[in-house]
């Protein structure tokens, strides 16, 4: 079996970006439940805890950040795989009960169906019944048959969840934690995860919003293990006339979820979810942002980049998408895997400066439990920076730099094929 990615909290398909179109603000800005504080830079909490509660001390270093998010691994063995979404909300609730102010989220998928969340598994599990090695040996029989992808004997599905609560693929001891697909084709499998879903996450107390995760997932067709989907009509991996229908459900989805979450008092973050251009390496499935952003309008929504590297920046596309992002007033959680626990953040943290607007969140870790994510006093000393001055400003040798109110100055370099990105502080704060 291959895992989609060993360290990822659940998806692995990076976005794929390339240079943007120039895109123009939104004439009235939405409302946020939240505050945003440009005099505290904006570090954002990912971590879960698989077997206990949070302890006082962890609580307090939760409480230091400005946005705190449970991870679907919360809980996850010690509810058995049944609960994890009610531990998060539980722990979500401890969380605000000692910070307040402090921005709390969960997790849930949305291009992936978690056998772990009950109404998921309640519409998946005859796919299972009666089939060795806790995996799907038959198609989801009807009412649900064209509830998720499928491909000519099973599901697609992948074992990912298995693996990276290391169960490994093959002999899990649940079938619990396997992972389908949505078929956002389908109008009533729409319905469903609206009503069933989303609802009772919109009416629970304690938290500001829901991390979606795996969004490019429910149009893109993923193939793991190189299983096709084969009842989309008129649409294959390769792409086709029909594909068309999965975005198409895909947008309606994002609209009604953030309608749902905005009128609760709530905000979706939807992670790796378009791109403004198919590039540098076009992909035959591929969702415009600008249609995302349209369909939206009015929403408040944030996206999420799952794989930002102050390396790879500006190859990767995202440089551009990211400040094309910021002048349309989309705004973003920006993550970055660091390769050891040692590792200097400050590169990272200037390509994050350099793009960052209102509402954008830093999140550095080695992983997706609590002990993956440290305070750095970096924070701190980018707290006293403020806010920007301008937008990003290229010269002419491919190097972009930005001014902030109180003296800090960032500079990405990408004269060479990986940038290279510092940051200067105000004499005296060095």
């Amino acid at each position: 079996g291959v895992t989609m990615k060993s360290r990822s909290h659940l998806c692995g398909l990076t976005v794929v970006l390339g240079a943007c179109c120039v895109c123009s603000r939104a004439a009235s800005q939405p409302t946020w439940p939240f505050a945003f504080n440009w005099s505290k830079f904006p570090a954002g909490w990912f971590g879960a805890n698989a077997t206990n509660w949070e302890n006082e001390e962890q609580l307090e270093q939760i409480g230091k950040y400005s946005m705190a998010i449970f991870g679907w691994q919360h809980l996850i063995t010690e509810t058995n795989w049944t609960a994890s979404i009610y531990a998060q909300l539980n722990q979500a609730a401890i969380v605000k009960a000692r910070f307040p102010d402090l921005p709390v989220f969960v997790y849930t998928g949305f291009g992936n169906a978690d056998g772990y969340n009950a109404e998921t598994w309640a519409v998946m599990q005859e796919a299972f019944k009666g089939c060795p090695a806790n995996q799907p040996c038959r198609t989801v029989p009807e009412p649900y048959a064209n509830w998720f992808l499928e491909s000519t004997s099973t599901p697609v599905y992948s074992m990912s969840g298995c693996e990276q609560m290391g169960m490994g693929w093959s002999h899990p001891p649940t079938p619990r934690c396997a992972n389908l697909l949505w078929n956002l084709a389908n109008d009533s499998m729409r319905d469903y995860f609206v009503e069933k879903l989303i609802a009772p996450l919109a009416a629970a107390p304690f938290i500001d919003g829901v991390f979606f995760d795996c969004f490019n997932y429910a149009y893109s067709l993923p193939d793991p293990w190189n299983r096709k989907t084969v009842n989309v009509a008129n649409c294959s991996n390769e792409g086709g006339a029909g594909c068309d229908a999965l975005a198409v459900g895909t947008l309606d989805v994002a609209s009604r979820v953030a309608k749902a979450l905005n009128e609760a008092g709530k905000v979706p973050i939807y992670s790796n979810p378009a791109s403004f251009v198919n590039g540098p390496k076009p992909q035959p499935l591929w969702l415009n942002e600008s249609r995302l952003v349209d369909a939206l309008a009015g929403s408040t929504w944030m996206t999420n980049y799952e794989f930002m590297r102050a390396e790879s920046l500006a190859s990767s596309g995202q440089l551009a998408n990211m400040l094309a992002e910021g002048v349309a007033g989309v705004a973003a959680g920006v993550h970055t895997y660091y390769n050891n626990a040692t590792e200097d953040p400050t590169p990272h943290l200037a390509a994050f400066m350099l793009v960052r607007e209102e509402h954008w969140y830093f999140f550095g870790s080695t992983g997706w439990f609590d002990d993956s994510w440290q305070w750095t006093p970096l924070f701190d000393q980018l707290s006293r920076c403020g806010a920007p001055v301008s937008t990003a400003t290229e010269g002419p040798t491919r190097v972009w730099t930005r001014q902030f109110t109180d003296g800090c100055r960032v500079t990405l370099d990408c004269t060479a094929t990986n940038c290279a990105a510092n940051i200067s502080f105000p004499k005296g704060d060095q």
